[in-house]
């Protein structure tokens, strides 16, 4: 019996040891990492001398400058997952061996993460000169290079040149002009006529969609860029705000917009407006104040088309929202008790404007809904979360209906009239494969926008699957235009595509037209950027 005894207390004794030692042996939670790598220029190879390479998980952040061999040591760090970063005069963008973009870095206890490489795109420059329309250096003139990544903008010196640093590789349009002085003409008595430029795209288009993209290169310079700056007549948009309430809290704004670009208008304390030196183009012209009582009050948006007359008299009412209620109506009886609370309807406001318009609301199992915020303008009736290919086939309230996709509220008034939206189950579908040079791209963004006249509003967005495969369910019947690209491409999301952008890509937009019932294959390649 003592014998047993002492057999196991020496037992104990030999797994205790045992223990201690792989204790010892294995790292604490809390244990620091360390990590050493080397940073590299992307086209050359060379080392990248005092780069600055940071990690960063809050409340943590830890930094080292990479020597004359571009290499770098961080230590003592405590386990847990960091956004890398790494940043040097003449580079904007950086890629890292073993992580897909924006992957975190993971440090665990004990780690000794050893030779990462980062990869740091140099910049590329564009440069050259602008001519007036006359072929004489224009001096003083805003040229800007826009592209999804960034816009960048320059003024032309004394003999007219520009130069463009700081870009990240890719494709742009140079335009000049990009944003129009609101000036009325000069009073001459020399008897000499002052000439007004307009806003031009490389080489000489008044257009993006006839402009010609320019190729910046990482590590070098793009030379040569000459533009030819085109003459326009002074012209004048001008009109009034009526509606104004007395409670209304000052100013009144009036905005012009053209795509993305947004230019405000002097409102007179007798509330007309005028903004001269209108470049010609598409514009849309809209007036909004605020007023304790009505909160926001907006205008239905004025389409206008500048080309080279004055464009007078336009009269921009402004009118408070309101409210919806409604209920939805469908081909399938028990469609609406199926839905189990994730089915959304929503009105999409044609132009993407910011108007203070409510997101949508939940469809209820009796198919009643209510949304607040509506002002007068054109929507898209649009569903979210509908089975299968089921979509919103119209929408009418009183007198008013859907035509085609487009449901015109622009003369809404404050009657108490019920919305109706009728769900139909037979959308079309919409799936392709996305490819890029390699093959199929896993996890490209793919979208869909609405083919109008104003270019950019998106129907819905999406990611590929692993085989590169994507499929949009319940598309309404219409036109529209898909494109795919890299969501790292982009520092911004598909709302901040603007007309001009789209025009860099529309060797790879492609056009499709569903009707009802449609099953439409479609591949796509991957947009570059």
């Amino acid at each position: 019996m003592g014998r047993r005894n002492k057999l196991d207390a020496s037992m104990l004794l030999a797994v205790c040891s045992c223990m201690a030692i792989a204790v010892a042996q294995s790292p604490s939670r809390s244990e620091p990492g360390s990590l050493t790598g080397i940073v590299s220029n992307s086209v050359t190879g060379n080392p990248v001398v005092r780069a600055h390479v940071t990690l960063q998980s809050y409340p943590n952040v830890y930094g080292a400058m990479t020597t004359v061999d571009g290499r770098f040591s961080i230590t003592t760090i405590v386990p847990g997952s960091y956004s890398l970063l790494v940043e040097r005069r003449g580079y904007s963008s950086f890629t890292v061996s073993g992580l897909a973009s924006g992957q975190n870095l993971e440090v665990r206890a004990g780690d000794e993460i050893k030779g990462l490489t980062l990869r740091m795109v140099p910049d590329a420059v564009i440069s050259g000169r602008v001519l007036d329309s006359n072929g004489l250096p224009a001096e003083a003139v805003d040229v800007s290079a826009v592209s999804i990544a960034q816009t960048r903008f320059v003024n032309t010196d004394d003999r007219g040149r520009f130069r463009i640093g700081g870009l990240r590789p890719g494709r742009y349009l140079i335009k000049t002009l990009s944003s129009p002085q609101m000036l009325p003409p000069e009073i001459r008595t020399d008897g000499s006529v002052e000439t007004n430029h307009t806003r031009t795209y490389y080489p000489s288009s008044a257009s993006a969609g006839s402009a010609v993209a320019v190729e910046a290169r990482a590590g070098e310079e793009t030379s040569g860029i000459e533009i030819k700056m085109l003459r326009s007549p002074i012209l004048r948009v001008s009109g009034s705000v009526s509606n104004v309430p007395d409670s209304a809290v000052q100013p009144v704004e009036v905005e012009m917009l053209f795509g993305q670009t947004r230019w405000p208008v002097r409102v007179e304390s007798d509330m007309t407006f005028s903004a001269w030196r209108v470049p010609p183009g598409r514009y849309r012209l809209l007036a909004r104040c605020y007023s304790p009582k009505y909160a926001n009050l907006v205008s239905a948006p004025t389409l206008i088309n500048v080309s080279n007359t004055n464009i007078e008299g336009l009269r921009l009412p402004l009118m408070p929202s309101r409210s919806l209620t409604g209920h939805v109506e469908v081909e399938v009886p028990d469609l609406l008790t199926s839905l189990k609370g994730g089915a959304r309807f929503h009105l999409q406001p044609l132009g993407g404007a910011q108007y203070p318009v409510s997101g949508g609301v939940f469809i209820t199992n009796d198919g009643s809904f209510k949304i607040e915020g509506i002002f007068p303008l054109r929507y898209y009736p649009v569903g979210e979360g509908l089975p299968g290919n089921f979509y919103v086939k119209s929408a009418r309230i009183g007198g008013v209906e859907s035509l085609g996709s487009v449901l015109d509220l622009s003369g809404l008034s404050s009657s108490d009239d019920e919305m109706i939206v009728q769900l139909a189950a037979h959308g079309a579908e919409v799936s392709g494969v996305v490819r890029d040079a390699q093959g199929p791209v896993n996890g490209a963004a793919v979208a869909m926008f609405f083919d109008n006249e104003f270019e950019t509003d998106l129907f819905a967005d999406l990611r590929t699957g692993a085989n590169g495969s994507y499929t949009f369910h319940g598309v309404p019947p219409g036109k529209y235009r898909l494109l795919a690209w890299k969501q790292s491409d982009s520092n911004a999301s598909h709302e901040k595509w603007s007309s001009e952008i789209l025009a860099l890509y529309r060797s790879v937009i492609e056009n499709v037209e569903a009707a009802e019932g449609d099953r439409i294959s479609q591949d796509l390649k991957l947009a570059r950027p």
